[in-house]
């Protein structure tokens, strides 16, 4: 059995990337949203994911009926059909939501990585507004277990021309039901995928040649998303899996973590998004990343190239320089509030090193949104 902490072979990895071999998987905490101004809700953090963000917003409004919200699996009973599609509703507001900035540095890693297939577990549409922004040119589509609005034909995907496939429905399309909010959604995903039905044969054909696939942000002990794994790595026979799946920013129980690694091949556990980033640079070295358009200049450029200097007292400077609203202002004093807390723990001595290196990268990955 693979040591789950054992070090990922970054460089293999991106080599498969670069031989159009390996898939991307969006789990649902995968990508962080930051606050970029006041929200609807005053109550709610400065930092969240999509998902949390949506299951907060149906918690608090006052018009639905909720009869139990199970947080392990992050899925509510509601008492009547009119609570439901209200809840529907405010997943489509969130959505669209403009208040929340997704983590500009990893959506341009997405965009920029060669990956001729990119799926998400998230109903969101952060990943395709990252592609267009970047101009690179892509198919998208999503599952969803009902009667479609409308068909898409998707053709072979490629480097040049990546699918980009929402498996859990699609919160900003007219087909906003498609999204998984109780147990009668997940069970109708469940039974439509496991049988194969409502997925594009160009897309099923991918995921079986396949033999690397890249999981971020996810909770590898519910037992759904295992279910998702095992189909997205398309286990056809009990002893014939011989994919390779490589976790990052992952979450597993103790109980969970020996089972999930012997039946899903893991060939290791990276709790943080750091692995992401240096498989960023070894797809550099091996040529797996797109040329893409840098959409930041005067200030906003000049921050970046700050950041990636290691100098975030100057660009903290230069962001709170050039903000020009109380929103803007907000931002740039929380960020150097917290780069002052992160240098007064780096002096005191008293935090695991690990810990605040994980923090200074939060704040780098922050400081780029906002400045974009």
């Amino acid at each position: 059995m693979p040591d789950a902490a054992a070090k990922l072979d970054l460089q293999s990895l991106a080599q498969s990337i670069a031989d159009g071999e390996a898939i991307l998987v969006l789990g649902p905490e995968a990508i962080p949203l930051y606050r970029n101004r006041t929200s609807e809700a005053d109550n709610e953090p400065i930092e969240t994911t999509f998902g949390q963000m949506a299951r907060h917003r149906i918690q608090q409004s006052p018009d639905l009926q909720i009869a139990y919200y199970y947080e392990r699996d992050n899925l509510f009973m509601f008492r009547d059909k009119n609570s439901k599609h209200q809840a529907q509703k405010i997943v489509k507001r969130c959505a669209a939501d403009k208040s929340w900035l997704p983590d500009a540095e990893l959506m341009r890693q997405i965009a920029a990585i060669k990956f001729p297939v990119v799926l998400s577990l998230s109903p969101d549409g952060y990943v395709r507004e990252a592609f267009s922004q970047y101009s690179v040119p892509y198919q998208f589509d999503y599952f969803t277990a009902k009667d479609k609005s409308s068909d898409i034909k998707l053709d072979t995907p490629k480097p040049d021309f990546p699918i980009l496939y929402n498996l859990c429905g699609y919160a900003l399309e007219d087909d906003y039901d498609s999204v998984i909010l109780d147990y009668h959604d997940l069970f109708e995903v469940l039974k439509s995928l496991l049988g194969d039905l409502n997925v594009p044969d160009i897309l099923r054909g991918k995921l079986k040649k396949a033999n690397r696939f890249v999981l971020l942000g996810f909770r590898l002990d519910r037992w759904y998303l295992q279910l998702l794994l095992y189909y997205i790595n398309k286990i056809e026979g009990e002893f014939d899996n011989s994919n390779h799946n490589f976790t990052m920013l992952a979450e597993i129980s103790d109980d969970a973590r020996e089972f999930v690694i012997e039946q899903f091949q893991i060939k290791g556990i990276a709790p943080s998004r750091a692995d992401f980033d240096a498989l960023f640079e070894a797809c550099r070295e091996v040529g797996a990343l797109r040329n893409l358009p840098d959409p930041l200049s005067g200030p906003a450029a000049q921050i970046r190239l700050l950041v990636e200097r290691n100098d975030l007292p100057a660009a903290l400077e230069l962001l709170e320089k050039n903000a020009t609203n109380p929103d803007d202002i907000t931002a740039a004093t929380m960020l150097k509030s917290q780069y002052n807390a992160w240098q007064q723990a780096q002096t005191a001595k008293i935090e695991d090193p690990r810990d605040l290196q994980l923090l200074l990268n939060q704040i780098r990955y922050r400081v780029l949104t906002f400045a974009k």
